[in-house]
């Protein structure tokens, strides 16, 4: 329901990071989907200061951009082949191949789920580095999952009391730097 841009999020995050008012308990983002495809797509690392505030508004113009011209599907299909999940692993079609030696579409809820929480931060939550901590975060989104009515009480509980169920092929042979 956006132009590719949460205003009132990115305001609230601007006033977080440049005055001393905190608008939120803790440092969030705002970005969108739309924008997160944008800084993905974009070799636009420039990370504080002024050359941060000039990227993100960069960033925003580019998310408009995006959304003048492409559908929101299209836009989450991008951002889905292009999202890092470890290492040199980008997208969920790679993810679902060298996880789990299979196709994205046969991936069950806890696989999906897995492969959904890593996109948080690809190094801590590592499944092949980090399992402890991609179980962790594997659980919480099921949960959410859950709460939201995507998942019944069954395939919650059946998907929450399952390993990671990594492909064994792959997990010497990827490099996970």
């Amino acid at each position: 329901n956006h132009n590719g841009v949460n205003i009132k999020r990115t305001i609230a995050a601007m006033i977080n990071e440049y005055t001393p008012i905190k608008l939120f308990s803790s440092r969030q983002g705002a970005s969108t989907i739309t924008q997160q495809l944008v800084k993905n797509l974009v070799d636009d690392r420039a990370i504080s200061g002024l050359d941060g505030a000039l990227r993100k508004v960069r960033e925003i113009f580019r998310a408009f951009t995006l959304e003048k011209n492409y559908s929101k599907d299209m836009i989450m299909e991008a951002y889905l082949n292009k999202i890092s999940l470890s290492g040199m692993i980008a997208g969920v079609q790679a993810g679902a191949e060298i996880y789990f030696d299979k196709n994205a579409s046969e991936v069950t809820p806890a696989e999906a789920a897995m492969i959904a929480g890593i996109t948080k931060n690809p190094t801590q939550y590592n499944p092949f580095l980090q399992p402890e901590n991609c179980l962790e975060r594997r659980n919480d989104v099921l949960y959410f999952m859950f709460n939201q009515g995507y998942l019944t009480q069954e395939e919650y509980d059946e998907a929450v009391n399952s390993d990671l169920g990594l492909a064994e092929t792959h997990t010497e042979n990827v490099n996970t730097n």
